[in-house]
Formats: structure tokens, C-alpha cells, sequence
């Protein structure tokens, strides 16, 4: 099974070993110089060269043992594999990725508003409630991708503004002359 990565790359399902194999054609060179002229596929093959194949990279846990991006005390005991899409995203409609996000942080409603008034955006504690809810519910409204990063960046922002205050208040006074 191929599966196109790029307009460049492609990975390969080896059936025997269970792994995917990534692989890449070969680099064609875009201008014909007289040095890339001479070396060129055709003129190798006229020489009886044979043509060369890109090396394929398989991804076992082997190959990651000799990575040198993974030490030892991260080799995974099992290969990654991503988790099916049990649903159909809609980038209009992602109060559910927003309720997950808010089960799994400290994140608070108020938190969010008071970052989201800081940067300038008008929202109300009716519309934070609206996000929170089912999509059946009859206050719900919505959120889109795009709000969904504007809120999460928001809140960043507020973090780095009370970090740097804190930090500000905690640095000695110098003294002035």
C-alpha cells in the first residue's frame, strides 16, 4: 500500500514486517550544466552505470534505537500508531476540541474572558457558557477553529503578562542616583 506523503516522498506498508517504509525518488536536477550534463541519468546509463534508487528509511524499533533524536530512555515500547477519526471535524463547529481542552487544563471560563477582553475582544460570560454546552442545547453557538486558536493564544498571552509582572515585582529595586 502507498500512501503519498509530498509531492516528493512516499511511504510504503511492507506486509512481511509490518512497518512503514519511506522512500523518496531520486533528485533530478533542475539546470543542465556541463558538469550535471555529463553526469546525468541517460550519459550513466550509455556508461553502463546503473540507476541509483533513493535510500528507503524504515521506521522499527531497531532503526529507532540507532537514532540519534531518540536516547535510550525514550524508546518506546510499542511504534506510534495515530488513532482513527471516529468523527467528522467541521473547522466551524469545534466546541467539542474546546470543552476537551477545558477538562484537561486548569483553565477557568473567567480566566478565558478576562485574557480575551485583554487583548480587545468583547466576550461576555454568555458566550464562554455557549461553548461549554452540548450542541442540542438551546444556548449553543458554535466556535471555529480560528476563534478556538484566538482563545488559546489569548490566554497564553495573560500567562506571559503575569509571569513577566511577577518576575518585574520580584527583581531588586535599584537604587537611583
Amino acid at each position: 500500500m502507498r500512501i503519498q506523503i509530498s509531492s516528493d516522498a512516499s511511504l510504503w506498508w511492507d506486509l512481511q514486517e509490518g512497518v512503514f517504509t519511506s522512500r523518496k525518488p531520486p533528485a533530478v536536477p533542475r539546470r543542465k550544466t556541463p558538469l550535471t550534463k555529463a553526469l546525468s541519468g541517460k550519459a550513466l546509463a550509455a556508461k553502463g552505470v546503473p540507476a541509483q534508487r533513493a535510500p528507503s528509511v524504515s521506521y522499527t524499533r531497531a532503526t529507532a534505537n540507532r537514532d540519534p533524536a531518540m536516547s535510550d530512555h525514550e524508546t518506546p515500547l510499542r511504534e506510534y500508531t495515530r488513532p482513527p477519526m471516529l468523527r467528522g471535524v467541521d473547522p466551524q463547529r469545534m466546541n467539542w476540541l474546546w470543552q476537551l481542552i477545558l477538562q484537561a487544563t486548569d483553565l477557568k471560563a473567567a480566566e478565558v474572558r478576562e485574557a480575551l477582553n485583554a487583548m480587545g475582544v468583547g466576550a461576555t460570560d454568555k458566550r464562554l457558557a455557549s461553548w461549554a454546552v452540548s450542541d442540542r442545547a438551546e444556548n449553543y453557538f458554535p466556535l471555529t477553529i480560528a476563534e478556538l486558536e484566538r482563545n488559546l493564544r489569548a490566554v497564553i498571552d495573560l500567562k506571559k503578562k503575569r509571569e513577566e509582572a511577577a518576575s518585574d515585582a520580584d527583581a531588586p529595586q535599584q537604587p537611583q542616583e
